[in-house]
């Protein structure tokens, strides 16, 4: 089965108001949402995070970003898409 993960992206980046582009998006029967690492703040992720969990997706983190900003990445990504495998390895790594 084909999954599709609608990116809150454009030209690389996260777009300047996720939380609007979810809005217009919510309820079309979307499983995942994502965006990257790159665009937005950490506060503007966290609440299209927060919106879109509430609706029952999933939330993809695509991390751009390489070596110098790794572990501010791991950080971020334990605070928004927290419970995942993949979320607590990142910050057990950011904070050892």
């Amino acid at each position: 089965m084909i999954e599709f993960v609608f990116m809150l992206t454009h030209h690389d980046r996260t777009v300047d108001d996720p939380a609007g582009v979810y809005q217009q998006v919510r309820g079309s029967g979307l499983r995942y949402v994502g965006f990257k690492d790159i665009g937005a703040t950490v506060a503007q992720l966290r609440d299209v995070c927060d919106r879109a969990h509430a609706d029952g997706l999933e939330v993809m983190l695509e991390d751009l970003a390489w070596w110098s900003a790794a572990l501010e990445n791991a950080r971020a990504a334990g605070e928004l898409v927290p419970g995942t495998f993949r979320a607590r390895a990142a910050l057990a790594a950011a904070r050892s």
